[in-house]
């Protein structure tokens, strides 16, 4: 659907938070990228990103979520084990696309509840950070129930 493309979508993204909406603050943007950075350092570099865009012009959000995640090649290629967070501030609509690889670990019905039960709700309110940290924080600890993780808390940290 080339439609979908006629949105302001970077080529690549520059990083795993892209806010293109000016709603997170760059306190909260890096605390999610921390986040997303600790859930790559599995085992399995499962790999997510975060796109808040104003608006979804019209175009289903299933597919502005399929083509943005095909388009950044979101996870490892063999795997296909990437996510994309997809919120469109102004449509109120939100969608967490998830690769082939993942299913087993994020099924739909466990992604289902995530979308329900924390991002309606938190988005409603207008904390979208709380919302995708939340999340962010949950997929952390559904992932690392599989795969092994080398969480890194503090990421000041100085690695040897």
């Amino acid at each position: 659907n080339v439609s979908a493309f006629a949105l302001n979508i970077p080529e690549i993204p520059n990083s795993r938070v892209i806010d293109q909406t000016n709603t997170l603050t760059n306190e909260q943007k890096q605390t999610l990228v921390n986040l997303l950075d600790n859930i790559y350092h599995t085992e399995s570099h499962t790999e997510i990103q975060i796109l808040m865009i104003p608006s979804l012009d019209n175009e289903p959000i299933e597919d502005v979520a399929l083509n943005i995640a095909r388009k950044w090649k979101i996870g490892q290629k063999d795997m296909n084990n990437g996510a994309l967070i997809l919120v469109a501030t102004r449509d109120h609509q939100y969608r967490i696309e998830v690769g082939y690889g993942l299913e087993g670990v994020l099924p739909d019905g466990y992604i289902g509840n995530l979308e329900r039960n924390i991002l309606s709700p938190y988005f409603l309110k207008n904390d979208f950070f709380g919302g995708l940290n939340l999340v962010v924080n949950d997929l952390a600890v559904e992932i690392s129930k599989v795969y092994n993780t080398t969480k890194r808390i503090n990421t000041q940290q100085i690695s040897n």
